[in-house]
């Protein structure tokens, strides 16, 4: 019984460590694919997952194409500002935008549906 406890938990460990590492991170890349942001139900603001953008380096935020309906959806700064039409970015399906932030967490974001996913790149500056 004992060795079936410490291998349920090993499995477990390991689902955790797959599930919270930042998928598809390389900094020595030039675009990267960070992090996926789900709506799970319009109107309830999301927040940016916390995860440090290196100096250099800008975050490009996508709407992918939702399987049906033309939802919007809308990036702002806070919780607060993301509800607010004068404060917020609006995207349609497949626009995108690009921010300056220092942390994913910079970001919050909403929807006028549900299932609405927003893709977070991170990719680095070019130099001048």
């Amino acid at each position: 019984m004992m060795q079936h406890n410490e291998a349920v938990i090993d499995l477990l460990q390991k689902i955790l460590e797959a599930t919270t590492r930042a998928t598809g991170v390389d900094f020595g890349a030039t675009r990267r694919l960070v992090r996926i942001v789900t709506i799970v139900e319009a109107g309830t603001p999301v927040h940016g997952p916390t995860l440090e953008v290196p100096p250099g380096y800008t975050t490009a935020i996508t709407m992918r194409r939702p399987s049906s309906g033309t939802p919007t959806g809308y990036v702002g700064p806070s919780k607060t500002d993301v509800g607010q039409s004068d404060t917020r970015k609006h995207l349609i399906a497949g626009e995108g935008i690009e921010l300056d932030l220092s942390n994913l967490n910079g970001a919050w974001f909403d929807a006028t549906a549900a299932d609405v996913v927003f893709e977070l790149m991170v990719e680095q500056q070019p130099r001048i």
